[in-house]
């Protein structure tokens, strides 16, 4: 039964309050010059000029734009949350409530211009004072001509500047850091830096008189350039432009870069919970940098990433897929290759003071294990020359591999392993794990054993028929162990060896009486150590 209406209440707005409120989403220092100078770029700048003055408390940016008349600026003030995106090829599209940003932060807006188009256009002043939001209607900008025909200030010939006056001295000191100030307008305007299509510099002076004066320049990203990797949507392509470094590097730069025109950092969807947090470290590990490139998806009214609509979703599903795909398995094999290295070097540490125990005191040595560390010994004889270091078989110089060195990718790694994830996923593949992770010998041989169910897995250490200590690094033990850090996981290790050492020195029967009773003994004590 359809309900029926007894009444209609007209919704009202206080014009100046939502005003305000839509400019309060710029509040940042930082955020209000990327509006000035995003402003700059819509209308074709190719120099911008941002003067900031803390005494005066003022900040100008000048640009060599087009300008606009009166009619453009009409437009743009009279339809505060309409699109105009399709009216310019290479303006962002943004509903002119980033005009607004100025607003929170001074006392009075104003925008010198003038029509370029236009011959003999003069140029025109409009002013917004921020008392006029105090008003719930008939708020208006006001327009004057100018007498004066040119822009002065800026190293170019000015069309346009926008003046800010009065601004509060928390806005001043957020535009005084010069770090987030550069990176935000670094993100936000990559492309058009990248591609040299506009110069931005920055003046910054202080209350007392102390300059700061800086040019923008572009992402430069670190390591090796991979090839693109493109994944296709119903709205159009996403292409993954990565850099590798075979080291993690600090606080590594991720943009997603919109029509090769705006950027936008890929830390925003995660802060917003656009993009799940369960792949977030992915993109931050520091092992990758680069772009995101997509032509579709609509930027937000704060341009701080897309608005909800299907093709964000299809851009969400991309960055998940390439997370999972290839950004997963790779970082696994780069951090399984770092955790090998960190073990190699602890397992040699252990063996080492092992071995010089032993020197001391051959006579400890297991009857067992003499044989094997006479055969390693021999088999580890210098196979080279004491002057020229050239090998006595070949005859060539040696070049030992340095430790730690990690080999470079392929360009293609990356599209190589989407399609080895897609190919392991259809069952086409089957995924391999190296069971011995380590191995090292220094006298006595010590193998780091990833074991699988042929092997069992209720073991800590074994040693091997043919004399090698085998150790387990997937054990409860270990692992709260190594998160502890190499001094105690080096304890842990000696500790295995030593009774490994006293099994082997043991008849068969003691060795398995002392073997149960250090697990119920020694390990025991070890674990409550460990949550202690």
């Amino acid at each position: 039964m359809d309900a029926e209406v007894v009444d209609r209440i007209e919704v009202g707005l206080h014009q100046g309050n939502v005003i305000q409120l839509l400019a309060q989403n710029y509040g940042a220092g930082s955020a209000v010059i990327r509006e000035g100078v995003q402003n700059a770029i819509d209308e074709g700048a190719e120099n911008i000029f941002v003067d900031i003055d803390c005494k005066k408390r003022s900040m100008d940016i000048f640009d060599d734009g087009q300008g606009a008349g009166i009619e453009k600026i009409r437009e743009k003030f009279d339809q505060i949350g309409l699109s105009t995106k399709a009216t310019q090829k290479d303006a962002i599209g943004e509903k002119g409530t980033g005009n607004l940003a100025g607003l929170s932060v001074s006392d009075r807006w104003q925008l010198v211009t003038r029509d370029t188009h236009v011959k003999g256009d003069k140029l025109k002043v409009f002013t917004f004072e921020r008392q006029e939001l105090e008003k719930g209607s008939g708020i208006h900008l006001t327009c004057e001509c100018l007498p004066f025909t040119g822009i002065h200030g800026p190293p170019f010939k000015a069309n346009t500047v926008l003046k800010l006056s009065g601004i509060d001295k928390t806005t001043l000191r957020q535009m005084g850091d010069k770090e987030t100030v550069e990176s935000t307008l670094r993100e936000a305007f990559n492309a058009k830096l990248h591609s040299k299509r506009i110069t931005l510099k920055v003046s910054y002076r202080s209350s007392g008189g102390q300059a700061k004066v800086f040019f923008v320049k572009p992402t430069k990203y670190r390591g090796l350039c991979m090839d693109p990797v493109e994944y296709e949507t119903e709205h159009g392509y996403v292409v993954f432009q990565f850099f590798h470094s075979p080291h993690t590097v600090n606080s590594p730069s991720v943009i997603v870069e919109h029509q090769g025109v705006y950027s936008l950092p890929l830390k925003n969807f995660f802060l917003l919970r656009i993009l799940p947090k369960e792949i977030e470290h992915l993109f931050l590990s520091g092992y990758f940098e680069g772009e995101i490139r997509l032509g579709f998806c609509e930027i937000n009214g704060s341009r701080s990433a897309f608005t909800h609509n299907s093709e964000l979703q299809a851009f969400i599903k991309t960055v998940e897929a390439f997370a999972d795909e290839v950004l997963r398995p790779m970082i696994e094999q780069f951090e399984l290759a770092d955790r090998e290295e960190r073990l190699r070097r602890v397992a040699e540490g252990v063996l080492r003071k092992i071995r010089s125990f032993l020197n001391k005191h051959p006579n400890l040595l297991p009857t067992s294990l003499k044989s094997v560390i006479l055969r390693q010994e021999q088999e580890e004889e210098p196979d080279v020359d004491g002057e020229g270091g050239r090998s006595k078989k070949t005859g060539q110089e040696k070049h030992p591999k340095k430790r730690g060195e990690r080999k470079p990718l392929d360009p293609n790694a990356l599209e190589r392993q989407r399609d080895k994830s897609r190919a392991i996923k259809a069952g086409v593949v089957t995924p391999k794990r190296k069971k011995t992770i380590v191995e090292t010998t220094e006298g006595l041989a010590i193998q780091l054993i990833h074991p699988d169910a042929e092997d069992g897995f209720n073991w800590r250490s074994r040693t091997t028929t043919k004399g090698v200590i085998q150790i387990n690094i997937v054990s409860s033990e270990f692992l709260e162990t190594e998160r502890r850090g190499q001094t105690e996981l080096s304890r842990l290790m000696l500790l295995l060896v030593q009774k490994e050492l006293t099994c082997a020195s043991l008849p068969i029967g003691e060795c398995e009486a002392f073997d149960r009773a250090f697990e119920g003994t020694f390990l025991s004590l070890w674990r409550s150590s460990l949550q202690g």
